[in-house]
């Protein structure tokens, strides 16, 4: 993936997750940046290079900020907690005309992105439910890939709001996250996810 700045990188990405990409032209980013074309263009081939850029360098952003959240996890739990909100602040940021050009315009990208997404959401909950185990806090019968597979297919269901009408989709996420750790918690676990809840509302 080709390195580029920041100050580029994010405006350019907030632009089309907020209108969508096609009726994004290249004028427009240009503007955007207060930029030529010219200055633009040593930079990418043509908008199909930018998208790929743009939402290549996304994910690896989120694939970071994931792999930090676990690594500084004090506990499975925490862990879950905090990935179920990573998840949830990517998919608001999202429109649903940014998820249908993607789809339908830049297809190879959307299958490379959703690979690799995939990929990292099923290792990230495997590897969390298999440390809730070790750490007494989640049940010693829970299957960890196919309690992935169910949560994964949930998310991939929640990225699809645009034909799935959700009232809110941020409060649904978070029962989500609720429903997911009283299924898989021992006891132990159940309570100290309450405690924890009641440690966040305080906050």
């Amino acid at each position: 993936m080709k390195e580029f700045p920041e100050n580029y990188f994010e405006p350019i990405r907030d632009l089309f997750f907020r209108v969508g990409i096609k009726s994004v032209t290249m004028d427009n980013i240009c503007s955007e940046l207060g930029i030529s074309k010219r200055t633009l263009y040593q930079k990418f081939n043509d908008k199909n290079h930018l998208v790929k850029e743009i939402f290549y360098k996304d994910f690896y952003d989120f694939k970071n900020k994931v792999k930090s959240a676990q690594n500084n996890s004090s506990d499975a739990i925490y862990a879950t907690y905090i990935f179920f909100q990573l998840v949830k602040d990517k998919q608001g940021k999202i429109s649903i005309s940014t998820l249908y050009d993607l789809r339908k315009y830049y297809n190879p990208v959307n299958k490379a992105i959703s690979k690799m997404t995939n990929q990292l959401v099923m290792g990230t909950l495997v590897q969390t439910i298999r440390r809730g185990k070790s750490e007494g806090y989640y049940r010693k019968d829970v299957e960890p890939i196919a309690i992935a597979n169910l949560v994964s297919f949930i998310f991939n269901s929640f990225m699809l709001k645009g034909f799935i009408k959700l009232e809110n989709p941020s409060s649904s996420m978070n029962n989500l996250a609720d429903y997911h750790l009283n299924s898989i918690c021992t006891s132990q676990g159940v309570l100290h996810w309450e405690r924890l809840k009641q440690q966040l509302k305080s906050k």
